[in-house]
């Protein structure tokens, strides 16, 4: 551990016992946190001392960063907006029903028909609505869920949201993890320890509308307490929270930086150090001790990066704050605590320039224009707004002041890019020097958080060599390995993480999804039953433990499944397995509702579909079952069992108006191609060569399907019409007499068909 982190560690009971993160104990009208976050107050509370702050702090966006689903925020068209979605397919419909709003998807077929229907509730809305506001739905269980489309202000339109404008994208099963809630909104009040790594990623109801007044200057409830009082001096109610006073110039940067220093958004490009929880960090307390930031080595110049989140990023590389010797910072141009009409702006940034620049120094000033701008507005002309790649649909002010305009096609469209490759992760933030092994840790932790798997090995040469008291990379190298497709080794690497933390529910819900996946489900259990006394409430427990439990104790899985249902309802694997565990059960009504449930929610899933295609079956509605079956077949390529079903279905379904013989036969065809030793493949192949006029080629095909095990009567009933097609009578004698003896064994599903064509071709 490096001395300035060592030094810190040692320094955190003092300023917990001055007050600094904890308020006093005296009693206070205003609700205090307690837990991971304690120490903090509602805003209003600021506003009863601050009000003039307060009230110009509510025109800042950042203010207006999270807020619930209300029709007094909301500023999206639900007057019967639609949008679709060319790139998947997808159609959706936005909806208001009273104070209630909700997102509704689903897909059209090539008959127009619609189906695969799927609506989720919008509960609250990240983003001030300046640019884009997105949507969230949040679970029984706390979790929160991004929805796919969002609504951007210029223009006006619905669209789909960042990372979704491909064509297989999240759907309704991306989960907002609390990292992600650190920057856009204050901290909640949630249990001591529940931001940890590997904790179930859950957030009350109850939650900051926004971000405040403390995110900057520290948990308020002390100077509160203070200033409310009679007895503290000016000083002390001062000292108690980290005002302008105690905002020197090494820090103020700091306080922007904790969000706004994002070198890429499609990686995970932070750690916090030690395995520090998320809502840990505290104003005043260095930056670097709480996390590193880490950019990534591409084929392309850093210059051409530009994102929605580059605000520091790009000033960063600018001339201009690489000279200034530190003068040039964030709140040169930008007051936190209030936002410039759009009337004033040019003059307003005008004004900041001027703090660095004469008027001389501008070659344009006095002219009309310059390359098409007012020369009046230094913005404009070198810090040009430019479209985001990573937030397609927005265009942002491009903090990379520049002495050249801009080139003429950074407003122009821009597609959602494809998957991120990179060379390298290299340490960006801070720059001071760091112990080696220490940081050579950390880099791998998050290369291989981010798909880096040549450096797996990096990471566990680490682990054994600084043997690290903290989880982060102990849970990286197990996800890694599982994901690699190598989960015996994940689990050893748990049960070393278990030996060292026991108890820690990241690692019991790891080490027993690895053991599932080596086929050890039986060794699973108990360290999911351990997480399950844990976490009782944690919705990838009870889905595991299910799992883990299923071949033997068939009611605990069903109430595993249903549970954790409850809990996170839009599950679509949960539900797609509680399906077909009622499948099994022949409960096809209930498996029937769930089912349709999991292909509304994953549109794309190919075993959802075979599911609820074999369900439509077993309750006799054989055309919502061809329907699903070849909906399935369009999301594969050789599909056995699908190809199975769809010939079957063209060649023998009890429902004579599906019948198709080419049809089948291609199906068949397939199916017997990617098995050869499938025999109800070649059995139904052969049933297609037959009705398709193929008499030769039947005879050679259901001989082998008699021989791989297939049903003798449906054999021998298509070799008795091949020969007789072929007029050798004698053959076709022999094989009627083979069928007949073969009647008293268990029938196949062919048969009924079979002897239907056989009736037929003996009466005429």
């Amino acid at each position: 551990m490096s001395p300035a982190r060592a030094a810190l560690l040692l320094a955190l009971p003092v300023w917990i016992s001055a007050g600094f993160f904890t308020p006093s104990p005296q009693e206070d009208a205003w609700p205090v946190t307690g837990g991971a976050a304690p120490g903090y107050v509602p805003d209003a509370a600021c506003a009863d001392c601050h009000e003039d702050l307060a009230e110009s702090y509510r025109s800042v966006g950042m203010s207006r960063s999270f807020a619930p689903m209300t029709p007094d925020v909301v500023t999206a068209d639900f007057d019967g907006a639609t949008f679709v979605h060319e790139l998947s397919g997808d159609h959706y419909e936005f909806v208001r029903r009273g104070d209630e709003f909700f997102q509704r998807r689903w897909r059209v077929d090539d008959q127009g028909r619609r189906h695969s229907e799927h609506e989720q509730r919008m509960d609250w809305i990240v983003g001030s609505g300046s640019r884009v506001q997105t949507f969230l739905h949040q679970t029984p269980s706390g979790e929160m869920y991004q929805l796919p489309v969002s609504w951007y202000s210029d223009p006006d339109r619905w669209a789909m949201s960042p990372g979704y404008d491909i064509p297989e994208h999240s759907g309704f099963s991306r989960i907002v993890p609390l990292e992600c809630m650190f920057c856009h909104n204050a901290y909640p009040d949630v249990p001591a320890g529940s931001d940890r790594v590997g904790m179930t990623r859950s957030f009350p109801t109850e939650m900051p509308h926004g971000i405040g007044c403390q995110r900057c200057h520290g948990p308020g409830a002390e100077h509160v307490a203070l200033a409310e009082g009679t007895d503290a001096s000016d000083e002390e109610v001062r000292s108690s929270i980290y005002g302008p006073d105690r905002i020197g110039p090494d820090w103020t940067d700091e306080l922007c930086f904790q969000c706004h220093l994002q070198p890429l958004a499609a990686i995970t490009d932070s750690v916090r150090v030690d395995g520090r929880p998320v809502y840990s960090h505290r104003p005043g307390e260095p930056l670097g001790d709480y996390h590193l930031v880490f950019d990534v080595v591409e084929d392309r110049p850093v210059e051409a990066r530009f994102e929605i989140n580059h605000h520091p990023y790009r000033l960063r590389q600018s001339r201009c704050y690489t000279a200034s010797g530190g003068a040039l910072s964030c709140l040169t141009c930008h007051d936190p605590h209030r936002d410039v009409p759009p009337e004033e702006r040019a003059e307003h940034f005008r004004r900041s320039c001027l703090t660095c620049h004469g008027e001389e120094d501008c070659s344009s000033m006095g002219n009309d224009s310059a390359h098409g701008v007012d020369t009046s507005d230094c913005v404009a002309c070198h810090m040009p707004s430019h479209r985001t790649q990573d937030v397609i649909q927005v265009k942002m002010t491009d903090h990379l002041i520049r002495r050249d305009p801009a080139p003429e096609n950074w407003l122009a469209p821009l597609e959602e890019a494809s998957k991120l490759t990179f060379e390298d992760l290299v340490l960006y933030w801070p720059e001071s020097e760091q112990d080696e092994e220490e940081l050579a840790l950390y880099t791998a932790t998050v290369a291989v958080h981010n798909g880096m798997s040549d450096l797996k090995r990096e990471l566990a040469l680490g682990l054994a060599a600084l043997e690290p008291d903290f989880l982060d990379p102990w849970l990286t190298l197990a996800g890694a390995h599982r994901r690699a497709g190598n989960p015996k080794e994940a689990a050893k690497v748990c049960a070393e993480a278990a030996r060292r933390f026991p108890d820690e529910l990241g690692v019991l819900r790891e080490w027993g999804r690895s053991l599932i996946e080596s086929d050890r489900p039986a060794e699973a259990v108990p360290h999911l039953e351990r997480a399950r006394e844990l976490a009782p409430e944690d919705p990838d427990v009870l889905f595991l433990l299910a799992e883990a439990t299923s071949a033997d104790r068939p009611r605990q899985t069903l109430g595993l499944l249903r549970k954790g249902l409850a809990l996170r309802p839009n599950d679509a694997e949960a539900r797609r397995r509680l399906g077909e565990f009622l499948l099994n059960r022949e409960e096809n009504e209930l498996a029937l509702i769930h089912l349709r449930k999991a292909v509304g929610l994953e549109v794309d899933d190919v075993e959802g579909r075979r599911l609820l295609g074999d369900v439509y079956r077993a309750l006799g509605d054989w055309e919502s079952a061809v329907d699903e079956w070849e909906r399935a077949a369009e999301g594969t390529i050789d599909d056995l069992e699908l190809e199975k079903r769809l010939a079957f279905a063209h060649l023998a379904a009890p429902k004579k108006t599906l019948r198709a013989n080419e049809s089948g036969y291609q199906h068949a065809r397939r199916a017997s191609e990617v098995d050869p030793e499938d025999a109800a493949a070649r059995a139904l192949h052969a049933l297609g060569l037959l009705v398709t006029n193929a008499p030769l080629e039947a005879i050679p095909e259901a001989l082998e399907a008699q021989r791989l095990g297939a049903d003798p009567v449906v054999c021998e009933g298509i070799l008795e019409l091949s020969y007789k097609l072929l007029s050798r009578a004698k053959e076709a004698l022999e094989a009627r007499k083979r069928g007949r003896q073969a009647r008293a064994q268990p029938p196949g599903v062919l048969r009924p068909r079979v002897l239907e064509l056989l009736e037929d071709g003996r009466t005429r």
